[in-house]
């Protein structure tokens, strides 16, 4: 009770307020020659009594006389500032307007901001107020070349547009810096030195300004398209006549030097046998399985049984001899197929494991040349069997050929069923060559097998790496995938 108590006071003593100030508008409109039309209100002070839901009967009745047309008599100061700390600041009067300007000036600047220039005017305000030669950064910024090859169309007509203002703003600040100087170069106008010139420099700050701020906003829209590392980098570079200053490419190779030293140092002081592998791991294959490298043994996955011990002798002995002298397997299935060629064998680069040790002590590119393992999570399960696809004579002729040659290399066995398995359906590709290319939709079984995320680089990034008399080459190698056995 005693809190609405409080309200009622609090609400009387604000009605009392307003009661005041509509007697004093009342009165102030009555001298006028024309009576105006009146408003009759009510205003209800309620009793402090002590029941608070008491009725309206029982509360002073008010009634006073309001001038419409009082609204345009003015109204003093302080009764404003009362009326302020009950409604509040009026936002419309907020506004706050400089001086009128010359009606000349006023009219013309109206039409340019509203309708724009032509492109011909634009020119030749160009020509005629050309970038001081001690002032070329009014120049937009011009984006370095290895940020412009990130760039979509799309980015880079924005980026256009960007530079056009920027120029336009150069325009500006040419005219502007040579009315000033000449002013400056006038000793007998004291009063224009004092007065005109520094407005002019207060206006020729605020273009710089917005010149600055839309390169700024250019460099923000590259930053989405680069790594973590380089947006650090990025944000770091000063900006000269490039956007990212003329450094930036030298940084960048810095960047990547420095990357890499760190990434050998921290490769060589950890010690192959203390090495944690987690299950995340593109090729975990468990720590009692992890083996390791040395230049005068290779480790191989350990096997039960007599059969597979003497496999991974005969392994061993083949990889000690030369290419040439590689014996090739004999295909499982019943046709004829040339395969005395060392290129034609899927996963062959287990046969070369001596060749690649001498080229890199990567742990994980030497594991996947001894045999890649799928990083299964969890054991596959399959509850719903895929649909099977009927196929044309001439669809089944060409998947059996397709399927006969990849047996053939080594690519795939022929397996009985079993429990627990796990089928995928497939399908064939035209290839641009003409030839048919077997796919199988692995979509149900990827759900089981743990995905890192890479990013795939392309010309576009390499071009822009190299520098003058260094080339570049492009390797092919036909059915990539099947160099890596698994």
């Amino acid at each position: 009770m005693s809190s609405n108590r409080k309200r009622v006071i609090i609400i009387k003593e604000k009605l009392k307020k307003l009661e005041e100030m509509l007697q004093d508008v009342s009165t102030s409109g009555s001298d006028q020659d024309i009576e105006p039309r009146r408003k009759r209100i009510r205003l209800i002070s309620v009793s402090s009594s002590d029941s608070v839901h008491s009725d309206v009967n029982q509360g002073n009745i008010v009634e006073v006389d309001v001038h419409r047309e009082a609204e345009l008599s003015p109204i003093p100061s302080d009764k404003i500032d009362s009326i302020n700390k009950i409604l509040g600041t009026d936002p419309s009067m907020l506004k706050v307007m400089g001086k009128p300007v010359s009606d000349q000036v006023a009219s013309r600047l109206n039409y340019y901001a509203t309708n724009g220039m032509s492109s011909d005017e634009k020119e030749k305000i160009r020509l005629e107020w050309p970038t001081p030669e001690n002032c070329l950064s009014f120049n937009s910024p011009t984006l370095n070349p290895e940020i412009l090859a990130l760039l979509s169309p799309t980015d880079q007509k924005k980026d256009s547009f960007m530079c056009h203002i920027q120029n336009d703003i150069a325009g500006s600040l040419s005219a502007l810096s040579s009315v000033i100087s000449k002013l400056l170069d006038i000793a007998d106008l004291p009063n224009v030195i004092k007065e005109i010139i520094p407005d002019l420099m207060t206006a020729g700050k605020l273009q710089c300004n917005a010149h600055f701020q839309l390169s700024m906003h250019r460099r923000h829209q590259v930053y989405p398209l680069l790594k973590s590392d380089m947006q650090k980098l990025t944000k770091e570079s000063k900006m000269d006549n490039f956007l990212f200053g003329k450094t930036f490419m030298e940084k960048c190779k810095i960047n990547q030097t420095i990357n890499k030293s760190a990434v050998e140092l921290q490769v060589s002081k950890v010690p192959a046998s203390s090495q944690i592998f987690n299950r995340s791991h593109l090729n975990w294959q468990g720590l009692q399985n992890i083996c390791t490298f040395s230049e005068k043994s290779v480790c191989t996955k350990q096997e039960k049984g007599a059969s597979n011990t003497r496999e991974k002798q005969k392994s061993m002995e083949i990889i000690e001899r030369e290419p040439s002298q590689i014996q090739l397997p004999k295909p499982t299935n019943s046709v004829e197929v040339n395969v005395n060629n060392i290129a034609l064998f899927a996963g062959r680069l287990k046969y070369f494991q001596k060749s690649w040790k001498s080229i890199t002590n990567d742990r994980f590119i030497l594991s996947c040349i001894t045999g890649y393992r799928l990083p299964f999570f969890h054991t596959p399960k399959q509850l719903v069997l895929p649909k099977a696809k009927s196929y044309s004579k001439i669809e089944f002729k060409n998947l059996k050929e397709t399927i006969n040659k990849l047996e053939a290399i080594g690519a795939i066995n022929k397996c009985q069923p079993c429990k627990n398995q796990f089928l995928s359906s497939y399908f064939l590709v035209q290839k641009p060559d003409g030839n048919q290319r077997f796919v199988i939709n692995l979509q149900q079984l990827n759900k089981y097998v743990t995905i890192q995320h890479f990013k795939m680089e392309n010309y576009k990034i390499v071009k822009n790496i190299i520098t003058n008399r260094v080339y570049m080459a492009s390797l092919d190698l036909k059915d990539a995938y099947f160099c890596i056995p698994i």
